[in-house]
């Protein structure tokens, strides 16, 4: 029998950015809710990021079919 394996999807993106400012993006609460898990017409109405190992984070975003709760 064989085991089937997935494929491997690398998506690669560079930006003109300090490292600083990239990490920030992602880690920052205050940076992230702007952009992270939202689109054109959702808003980030709660963003909590623990970004120490073991840490978590939960960010909602109130969409028009209501609020969307994003954890880790």
């Amino acid at each position: 029998m064989s085991v089937a394996t997935r494929p491997v999807i690398r998506i690669t993106r560079h930006f003109d950015a300090s490292p600083e400012r990239v990490f920030d993006a992602w880690l920052d609460p205050q940076t992230a809710s702007r952009w992270l898990f939202t689109d054109a017409k959702g808003k980030i109405t709660r963003c909590e990021i623990d970004a120490r190992v073991g840490g978590k984070f939960l960010i909602v975003d109130r969409r028009s079919v209501g609020d969307v709760d994003h954890v880790g």
